[in-house]
C-alpha cells in the first residue's frame, strides 16, 4: 500500500534535506498548530518527532520535551522511535 504525505510534509523535510533546519522546525510548527485536531495522526507524530529531536539537537530540553510527550500520544511513534528522540 501506498502512503501519501500532504504536501506540507513535504515541504518540511525538503527543508531539512537542504540543511535549513530552523525553516524546516518552523515549518513543522507551523503545521502542528495549524493542524493539530484534523491532521492525519501518522503525520503529526512525524512533525513532532522532528521537532523533539530539533530541540534535543540545540540543548533546550523543556521545548524537546513537549514535543516527545506529544509524540507519545500516538501509535504511530512506536516504543523503538521513543528511544530515538533521546
Amino acid at each position: 500500500m501506498v502512503q501519501y504525505q500532504s504536501v506540507y510534509i513535504v515541504f518540511c523535510r525538503l527543508y531539512d534535506k537542504l540543511d535549513e533546519f530552523n525553516h524546516a522546525a518552523a515549518a513543522f510548527t507551523e503545521y502542528v498548530t495549524e493542524n493539530e485536531p484534523r491532521s492525519d495522526k501518522s503525520e503529526m507524530s512525524q512533525a513532532y518527532k522532528y521537532l523533539a529531536n530539533y530541540y534535543v539537537k540545540r540543548n533546550k530540553v523543556d521545548d524537546a520535551y513537549q514535543y516527545a510527550q506529544k509524540c507519545l500520544e500516538f501509535e504511530e511513534v512506536g516504543v523503538v522511535q521513543q528511544q530515538e528522540v533521546w
